[in-house]
């Protein structure tokens, strides 16, 4: 096996300038089509979840059998699944009114009505979907959106970031509220005064997380500015994809040519006459 490759790659390497002229056509084409597609515009953000409801230091409470425990990498996930949701993009796309934007080919701007039946909320939000990636990390999630308008990454960045600190802020509030009532519950029927000054004090704990919270859920970082800029790194990886796949191909058909006309020369040889013995 390991000789067959050094053979076929002394082979190609010798034959470097046919294998240059075979990939030629193929980065060109990748150019061409770096230049004249349509450019992409990013927004990238990272969004660091604020702890809530389970204390802010992320140590643990737990007393007689009651535990409250921060998990961080739960909350990333969380807001993972959240922001990838099809429900949150429809929201998105109610809330924002995006459908002309997102299918201006269907919409009359001046008369303000669609030339054909006007898509659904449900294609509208996975139309969405695909223009939006995230990455993870252990204390952060990383969002980046990308269309082809400046002004409309940056709306659909800004949009997803609205409703998830709203989905965020009423989850957070929801477990507030049923760890205060499990919490209450257990403090109407405990006698003991340390105990007691326990649960309270998580009980004061869970209302000051929430509080602390304030307006966002969840601090960001990031440009969350409109881009001047087109994003290049796809069209980079267009031209690289097109330069390798054409040095793939004509390698290829180099060694598969030089293969033949071995099979060729030993089929004529088999086939030629041979001199009768004397």
């Amino acid at each position: 096996m390991w000789e067959e490759l050094l053979k076929n790659g002394a082979y190609l390497w010798t034959n470097r300038k046919r294998l240059v002229l075979g990939a030629l056509p193929f980065l060109i084409l990748g150019i061409l089509y770096a230049i004249f597609s349509a450019s992409a515009y990013t927004v990238k953000v990272n969004v660091f979840p604020k702890e809530s409801g389970m204390g802010r230091g992320g140590g643990n409470f737990s007393i007689s059998g009651i535990s409250l425990r921060p998990f961080q990498n739960t909350l990333i996930e969380k807001m993972d699944f959240i922001v990838l949701s099809e429900e949150i993009a429809e929201m998105v796309v109610r809330r924002d009114t995006l459908l002309p934007v997102l299918y201006p080919k269907l919409w009359d701007a001046n008369e303000k009505n669609w030339r054909k039946p006007a898509p659904s909320s449900r294609e509208g939000a996975q139309t969405l979907q695909s223009m939006l990636v995230t990455s993870g990390g252990k204390s952060y999630l990383g969002l980046m959106v990308t269309t082809r308008q400046a002004d409309l990454s940056l709306k659909v960045m800004r949009s997803y970031l609205e409703v998830l600190n709203e989905k965020m802020r009423n989850d957070a509030r929801i477990d507030m509220e049923r760890n205060v009532a499990f919490l209450e519950t257990q403090l109407a029927v405990t006698q003991d005064p340390m105990l007691r000054d326990k649960l309270q004090e998580l009980i004061a704990s869970q209302l000051e997380n929430f509080m602390y919270q304030g307006a966002s859920a969840f601090d960001v970082v990031g440009d969350l500015r409109r881009p001047l800029k087109p994003d290049s790194s796809n069209r980079i990886l267009v031209i690289l994809v097109s330069l390798f796949a054409g040095l793939a191909l004509s390698g290829f058909v180099l060694i598969l040519l030089r293969d033949q006309k071995d099979w060729m020369r030993a089929w004529s040889e088999a086939r030629a006459p041979r001199a009768p013995r004397t």
